[in-house]
């Protein structure tokens, strides 16, 4: 009886370890897509972002109606003017929310970045995205850093600031410390 015991507390150990930490199996198979295309849910326009390997990209996958997401939204929008030299992405993937009601939840927040429809999580799929707010850096044509916008569901002032701390490595000239981390927040929804 201890031995079942105790079997069951180190697979429910393992469970819990495998929910709050993300298994990136396939990280080195993914490819960084050349452009991102579809509806800027911000402005209502279809939008071709074609990713030059020169420049900075920090690509965050955000819903319209996960609280984490939205909690998040002013540290984004920080970023922007804080690393101008970083052009930031939002990317929508959750196929369970309306389209309309994506496009006026967007468009109501003065977001200085564009959101991009992902119909059929192409891209959510392809980068491996499971939670919103997940973020990846895109530097030199490669992925530098994927995670969490910070370590909180709930954004909050003593948050660690994973993203932007990625952000600061790399204008600074230095390889970024944390490459990986927890990504906190709702799950995306696939078809």
């Amino acid at each position: 009886m201890k031995k079942i015991t105790l079997l069951l507390w180190i697979l429910a150990a393992l469970l819990v370890v495998r929910l709050l930490v993300p298994v990136d199996a396939h990280a080195a198979d993914v490819q960084v897509p050349a452009q991102i295309s579809g509806e800027n849910l911000v402005d209502k326009q279809a939008r071709t972002l074609t990713l030059d390997p020169t420049k900075t990209y920090a690509l965050i996958f955000l819903s319209a109606v996960c609280p984490c997401s939205n909690s998040h939204l002013t540290e984004i929008k920080n970023l922007v003017n804080d690393y101008p030299n970083v052009e930031v992405i939002g990317i929508h993937s959750n196929m369970d929310e309306d389209l309309a009601k994506s496009e006026t939840y967007f468009g109501a927040h003065s977001l200085n970045f564009p959101v991009i429809q992902d119909s059929n999580n192409k891209l959510a799929d392809a980068l491996g995205a499971f939670k919103t707010p997940h973020s990846y850096i895109v530097s030199g044509g490669k992925i530098v850093y994927r995670g969490g916008v910070s370590d909180h569901q709930t954004f909050s002032p003593d948050a660690r600031k994973y993203l932007r701390d990625a952000l600061e490595d790399l204008k600074q000239n230095r390889p970024v410390k944390n490459s990986t981390t927890r990504t906190l927040g709702c799950s995306i929804s696939r078809s």
